[in-house]
């Protein structure tokens, strides 16, 4: 008996042996397991922290780029009226492009090991918290926030998986004044009188003898309009200034083209000023009913003169002129506060924005051409005694009798 015991205690022995080694075996690969599965919860946590930290950065950067841009694209705000641009539409336009731009970044993001896979789902859309009530209140002038929306963070690491939203809310952009210089641009264009002038030029008798300017020519071959669209310009550039009152803020004005055509009309046509529509070489949508300005000069039938001698030479008035002409004005003000976060030379990282200011006038009943003759043309358009000398103009007191009907 004694054997079988020892037999049976020696078995015991060993099993018990063996389930205390197969349960320290067990517990160190458990111990393993929890620990592998921790390390790659911290790294996937690490990784979603930085790819939201990248995505801040990166809706920083595409706010500013698409500002920027659209900044650039010098868009109209006076055509012969204010016409500055739909708010909702240009806003729409830097929202999908600041969108477009995010997404351009999130493709980028990369990792170097080999046992992350990483998708990153796109932004469906950018909101800027813009409202265009307060907009001109100056509320946006200094910061504002945008929001992303859509985009998701999905990672794999060994066996874990992690889905998390990549959305970012309310993201305040500081440093860059874009809305400050849009609202100024657009109050300037709805209170602007640099351009009333245009028609009193377009009256000046120094105009009559300029030849037309075709497109992209040198709109200072006719020196006295050039002139008179210099003044327009700088009138401008003083609206402007006058308006940011801003030390950080330059703006200037520059004539990019212009379109002159002098043509021949009837010399019974009456001074009036308007809207001139041509779409050649550049154009813009305007009124073209509404006269923007008008005069009166000689016009009608002139009188002769009462003299006491036989007059054997008149003065008669046969033709007009309609001098039609069209510029494109380009503003440009760079605000030098802030220094953007731009792809660019340091020189070029002021925002810098441009808009276009077009007007086209049509003035008929100018220059007022005259011959001297004998025999008064069937034609003119009122004759009177020449005086001695060269001809001109003649000084027609009302109620002086009717030149001679024309001879044969």
């Amino acid at each position: 008996m004694s054997g079988q015991t020892s037999i049976i205690i020696i078995v015991g022995i060993v099993a018990a042996s063996i389930v205390l080694w197969m349960l320290n075996t067990y517990n160190q690969f458990s111990l393993k397991t929890r620990t592998v599965s921790s390390s790659e919860i911290d790294k996937i946590n690490s990784y979603v922290d930085i790819i939201k930290s990248f995505s801040r950065n990166a809706l920083q950067l595409s706010v500013h780029k698409a500002l920027s841009f659209d900044a650039s694209r010098s868009r109209t705000f006076y055509c012969n009226q204010p016409s500055p641009p739909n708010f909702r539409i240009l806003l729409h336009d830097i929202e999908i492009l600041t969108n477009t731009t995010f997404n351009e970044y999130l493709q980028q993001v990369k990792f170097d090991d080999p046992n992350l896979n990483l998708e990153i789902s796109k932004s469906t859309c950018i909101s800027f918290d813009i409202n265009e009530n307060d907009l001109m209140s100056g509320k946006y002038n200094e910061e504002f926030n945008v929001s992303e929306y859509g985009s998701q963070i999905k990672i794999k690491y060994g066996d874990n998986f992690i889905q998390e939203s990549n959305e970012i809310k309310d993201e305040t952009i500081v440093r860059n004044r874009f809305w400050l210089i849009y609202s100024g641009f657009k109050r300037w264009a709805e209170t602007t009188r640099a351009f009333e002038n245009i028609c009193g030029c377009l009256q000046d008798s120094s105009i009559c003898g300029c030849q037309n300017i075709q497109c992209n020519s040198n709109c200072e071959n006719c020196r006295p309009l050039y002139l008179c669209t210099r003044e327009s310009i700088l009138n401008g550039v003083k609206e402007l200034d006058q308006i940011f009152n801003d030390e950080f803020i330059e703006c200037e004005g520059r004539l990019e083209n212009c379109v002159l055509n002098i043509e021949d009309s009837s010399c019974k046509d009456e001074i009036s000023c308007g809207g001139w529509v041509n779409e050649d070489c550049f154009s813009c949508e305007f009124d073209n009913e509404e006269d923007l300005c008008a005069g009166n000069l000689l016009h009608g039938l002139a009188r002769a003169q009462t003299v006491t001698t036989t007059i054997t030479q008149w003065n008669c008035l046969v033709s007009k002129k309609t001098i039609k002409y069209k510029a494109k004005i380009t503003f440009t003000c760079v605000d030098k506060k802030y220094a953007l976060p731009l792809e660019a030379s340091p020189e070029a990282q002021n925002l810098i924005y441009k808009v276009t200011a077009y007007f086209a006038n049509e003035i008929r009943g100018v220059c007022p051409g005259y011959i001297t003759t004998t025999n008064p043309p069937p034609n003119n358009c009122g004759c009177a005694a020449a005086p001695p000398g060269p001809p001109g103009p003649p000084e027609i007191p009302p109620g002086s009798p009717e030149p001679p009907p024309p001879k044969g």
